[in-house]
Order: structure tokens, then C-alpha cells, then sequence
């Protein structure tokens, strides 16, 4: 599916709408059960309107902490929030709310969906090549915690998984902090200025975290992408989880000149921003800029146009964050979202023609 057609049904007031909704379903159906003590209806009213309400708001918590983007204000507000700071399907999270599910369910299924989701949580960690240490302290903490879990009584139990959850959300929030002061220092003069930096730690890796620059002088715009080790002697940039070296995008490779030992560049994405304001005039291509944060293009032999973001760009096949277009342009996309484009200010000829920051 094109990027331009994912429309985030959880945002802002459309999340509440759909909450307030399910919770008005679901008292209906409560109002045909066996009478039951008045008491146990207005507690079980109160806690599905907790949950209806206080699920789009956790979803939308959840997905601000990751690099793809929210929308919390639309549509009074169509600007782009991003958290750069864990991953969207990170282990360590699964770690810490499953073993408390698992052990609280009051019946086999409960149990056994929990105990599946776990293991599904620890086996999406194989995607990418940890250290063994870290993937052995992740099958080691899981199965410890839900031994701890099962001592506890519900109420501590419950507080404890909170607690865990957002420990880990705040090591790996400190972990990208420290990731990015590690890259911004690390830019010397005559980059161009600094429109953006991209940060995301690995999955169940603390230590190891992916960014990725952009930087405008002039007509100029380059993507930079890179490592980050934020403890060098232990796990060296180069030994950081990274993807595939196949990509669409045709990279440069970087230099590391007076990068510091926890940094390391792989590869560097350049082109220009009149190219670049000249393919936003097509209709399809703009659609696609409401949603692109570090955009790339090129040309295949063919004459076809393909249009992408580097921030998924994860292999040499077309994938969910890019597009292969018609060397002309067809119908243009339908049920484009209002969105605000990350990179609108890029492609204004004013700005082009200006200093060279195109914040």
C-alpha cells in the first residue's frame, strides 16, 4: 500500500470518537447480561470507560516515542510529532507487559495468547544481528520476570509492570539523547546546515542506535547515515546492528574523518533541491511529501520515477515507504491526508535562492 494512504485513525479526536464509541457498544451489551449488584455495573462502566478513552491516547503515546510520525492536534493542527527514541516493536516493552499478563489471565487461553506473544516478541529480535549478550540477557530477563511477576500480589504486580515499562521507555529515550549530542558535535563546518537528525535505537540494544542527518547549502540536500555505539569499547560502532547494504536508494559511501571512536558513517544519499521542488509540482509525488521525512528519488533506466524515505528504505525492492511512478503523470492519488509536509520548506524556490537553511 503507498505511503500516502496511511491515514492515522488514532489521532487527536478521531481516537476519542472511536473510544467513546466502543464504549457505548459495550454498555449496551453489559445492559443485557443477568441483573447484577448495581455496584459491580457502575465499576465495570468505569473501568471500560478508562479503557475506551485511555487506549487511542496510549496508542498515540506509544507511536510518538518511534520515528514515523504523529499527528496529536489534527485537525486543528497538521504538523508532524516525532520521538526518535524506541523502536516501534521494541522487545524489552514486550519483556515488560506480557510475563504480568500471562500470569494474571484467569483462563488457559488468556495464558497461552500472553505466553505467544512473548515468545513471537523474543523471536522478532533475530531480525537483526545482536550481540549474543544482548539477546541472551533478553531470554534471561523475560523468563526471570515472569517468576518475579508470579510472586507478586495483582496490585504490586501491576505496578511493577508499569514501572518496567516505562524504565525501559526512559533508557532508551536517554540512550537516543545521548546519540544524537554524539552526532551533533560530531558535524564540523562546511556540512551545510542541519535541517533534521533521525535517531533510533536497535531493538533490545540500548547501546547501539541508528541516525541518520540532513543537511541543505544551498541547492545541495544530503542525507548522511550512521552508527552510533554509545559505548565504544564495549560494542564498536562497527559491530552495531544495521540493515541489509541493499537498498533502493543508490548510496555514497561516507567518510569518517574525525568521527569520534563511537560513531561510524556508512553512507551518504545527495541530490538537489530544485530536482526536488520541480518532482513536488506532480501531484503523486506531493501526496507522497505529506508523509516523507527524508525523502530520496532517482531514475530507473526504464524512465520510471521512484520516490522514497530513507528512513525505511531497508532493502532493493519497493517496500511500504516508497513509490515507482510513471515517467508522466497519471490520475493523481485520491483521499490525500491534510498533512503537513516534514520537508514543505525544502522545496520553496525562496528558500532555495536563500542562505541555505531550509528549516
Amino acid at each position: 500500500m503507498s505511503a500516502y494512504k496511511f491515514v492515522d485513525l488514532f489521532s487527536g479526536c478521531g481516537g476519542l470518537s472511536l473510544g467513546l464509541a466502543t464504549y457505548f457498544l459495550f454498555t449496551r451489551w453489559l445492559a443485557r447480561r443477568p441483573p447484577e449488584s448495581e455496584a459491580l455495573r457502575r465499576v465495570e462502566r468505569l473501568g471500560l470507560l478508562g479503557l475506551s478513552l485511555g487506549g487511542p491516547l496510549l496508542h498515540l503515546a506509544l507511536d510518538a516515542t518511534n520515528n514515523y510520525g504523529v499527528h496529536p492536534l489534527w485537525p486543528v493542527n497538521t504538523s508532524w510529532f516525532y520521538g526518535d527514541s524506541v523502536f516501534i516493536i521494541e522487545p524489552w516493552l514486550w519483556v515488560a507487559a506480557l510475563p504480568p499478563l500471562m500470569v494474571s489471565a484467569r483462563s488457559r487461553i488468556g495464558r497461552y495468547t500472553a505466553l505467544a506473544l512473548l515468545l513471537t516478541g523474543l523471536a522478532l529480535t533475530s531480525r537483526f544481528p545482536n550481540p549474543v549478550g544482548f539477546i541472551v540477557s533478553l531470554v534471561l530477563g523475560a523468563a526471570g520476570w515472569s517468576v518475579f511477576a508470579a510472586r507478586l500480589n495483582e496490585r504490586p504486580r501491576w505496578l511493577a509492570a508499569v514501572g518496567s515499562w516505562l524504565g525501559v521507555t526512559l533508557v532508551f529515550t536517554l540512550a537516543a539523547a545521548l546519540a544524537r549530542r554524539t552526532v551533533t558535535e560530531s558535524l564540523g563546518d562546511g556540512r551545510g546546515a542541519l535541517v533534521d537528525l533521525v535517531t533510533t535505537p536497535i531493538p533490545a540494544n540500548p547501546l547501539c542506535v541508528s541516525a541518520i542527518t540532513l543537511e541543505v547549502s544551498g541547492d545541495r540536500y544530503r542525507a548522511s547515515l550512521a552508527q552510533v555505539s554509545l559505548a565504544p569499547g564495549l560494542v564498536p560502532p562497527e559491530s552495531c546492528p544495521r540493515e541489509r547494504e541493499a537498498r533502493t536508494a543508490r548510496l555514497e559511501l561516507a567518510s569518517n574523518t574525525a568521527s569520534p571512536p563511537g560513531l561510524l558513517w556508512y553512507g551518504r544519499w545527495e541530490g538537489s533541491r530544485r530536482e526536488l521542488a520541480k518532482l513536488a509540482e506532480r501531484c503523486d509525488v506531493a501526496a507522497f511529501l505529506r508523509f516523507a521525512r527524508i525523502p530520496f528519488w532517482l531514475t530507473r533506466d526504464s524512465g520510471a520515477l521512484v520516490v522514497g524515505d530513507l528512513r525505511f528504505d531497508r532493502s532493493a525492492q519497493i517496500e511500504f515507504a516508497e513509490m515507482e511512478l510513471p515517467a508522466k503523470v497519471g490520475a493523481c492519488p485520491p483521499n490525500v491526508p491534510p498533512w503537513q509536509p516534514p520537508r514543505g520548506a525544502l522545496v520553496q524556490a525562496g528558500a532555495i535562492a536563500g542562505d541555505g537553511d531550509g528549516r
